[in-house]
């Protein structure tokens, strides 16, 4: 053979190496194959549940799609039924309190508290485990402590007054041990009797914490930001669990030409989601900013590079929790690693910001009369530029009306002779 043809040989023998191997290797392959997918089919539970514990964070949507198509379905952690991972079992997956970040560490702890008696409360949980503020709020914002309150900023809100009151308990009680702690055999009457004082004056003071402790009750009247919550659910466990966060932007579905999870080739593309993971870069030649993101939606994930041209006239539309829709070319990111199975990834063309549909505080009111003689005034004392626009609901005529006023949630606690105000969900009537 000639060396060109040796040579083409060569080059050929090297790129069949790349993804070939042996009978031996095949049949094991095969061998495992055969069994997976019978777990898969006849255990799907169990399999997902298992196969969920060692799959990498950016995965995890596009694997829990899958659970759902098998018809698993996937709960949020909980502080009394969640096991260290993910579990399964009869058709639901729950995830782990070691799934949410920051929890991690504390999670035994939690577990093996769990284990003597579960817990009954959210200040119980403060009391019989020590837990850093972070890990806490981690819990809270993952939605695990849910149980107990669906408000999870009024949880947010109770945390400090607990561990507060918490902190001054545990210092009492030290106090206290301290003093019972004085061999009073040794002290003379007059000391003997100052000492039962201060023994005395301690346990008042203890149970006078410990009662405002245990009757300092989760507010109700305290608004979520909805937005806010799916940022730091998302956050925390790589996925959307509670709601569809473009929920609020009614104009993505028509902007979108495709959920984000259902891109697995090249083309051009109109996807929408939630900026997160900004890494701002400069180019070398020219000090030229550009930005690279993730984009994420309840189907999955993507990374988004947006260069220096398509940067200078949409870069301050890139900020972490932005809902946008991003139009440019979905590419192959290939690697070694990934040779037969490339990451796709989208070039920014253009993005486009999503505009959030509030909720609306709803206003009801006995007549039309009545809101422009008397209540109109009250309420503009609350305008709020970028607040809650205010939709009246004329029971005269049983009819909902928009009107021009937006205010801050602080009208949410008025209280109006005759006048209900309450707080209606996205696209309730009048919108």
């Amino acid at each position: 053979a000639s060396q060109t043809d040796a040579e083409k040989f060569w080059t050929e023998m090297l790129d069949f190496g790349r993804y070939s191997f042996n009978q031996s290797h095949a049949c094991a392959y095969a061998h495992v194959a055969y069994y997976t997918a019978y777990l898969k089919w006849h255990y799907p539970t169990e399999f997902f549940a298992t196969t969920l514990n060692y799959t990498a964070a950016e995965k995890l949507p596009m694997m829990l799609r899958d659970c759902q198509a098998f018809g698993i379905r996937i709960l949020p952690p909980d502080i009394n039924q969640s096991s260290y991972g993910f579990s399964g079992s009869e058709g639901v997956i729950r995830f782990g309190l070691g799934n949410v970040k920051n929890v991690k560490d504390a999670a035994n702890a939690i577990l093996d508290e769990r284990g003597k008696k579960l817990f009954g409360s959210f200040r119980e949980l403060l009391m019989r485990v020590p837990l850093k503020k972070n890990v806490t709020e981690a819990l809270i914002e993952s939605g695990a402590l849910d149980s107990w309150s669906q408000n999870r900023a009024a949880l947010l809100y109770t945390l400090p007054l607990y561990q507060d009151d918490l902190k001054i308990i545990q210092k009492k009680q030290q106090t206290l041990e301290q003093l019972r702690q004085t061999d009073i055999a040794l002290l003379n009457a007059k000391e003997k009797k100052s000492h039962c004082r201060k023994i005395e004056t301690a346990e008042n003071k203890l149970k006078e914490y410990q009662f405002r402790y245990d009757n300092t009750e989760i507010p109700q009247d305290i608004v979520e930001d909805s937005r806010k919550k799916l940022t730091h659910e998302y956050e925390l466990l790589g996925i959307y669990l509670s709601s569809n966060p473009l929920d609020g932007y009614p104009e993505a579905k028509a902007l979108r030409t495709a959920q984000i999870g259902d891109i697995s080739s090249t083309g051009t593309a109109t996807l929408c989601g939630l900026i997160s993971e900004i890494i701002e870069k400069r180019r070398n030649s020219d000090n030229a900013p550009m930005a690279f993101f993730r984009l994420a939606d309840t189907t999955g994930s993507i990374n988004v590079c947006c260069f220096t041209k398509p940067y200078s006239q949409y870069g301050t539309l890139i900020e972490e929790g932005a809902a946008v829709a991003v139009s440019g070319k979905c590419v192959a990111d290939r690697t070694e690693e990934n040779e037969d199975d490339p990451e796709i990834k989208l070039i920014v063309e253009s993005i486009k910001a999503l505009e959030y549909e509030k909720e609306s505080v709803v206003v009801s009111v006995s007549d039309l009369a009545d809101w422009a003689n008397r209540i109109y005034s009250i309420l503009l004392f609350y305008y709020q530029k970028d607040g809650f626009p205010i939709v009246l609901y004329d029971r005269s005529f049983g009819q909902f009306r928009k009107t021009d006023l937006t205010v801050s949630e602080d009208v949410l606690f008025l209280d109006i002779p005759n006048i209900q105000i309450k707080l209606s969900p996205i696209g309730a009537s009048g919108r």
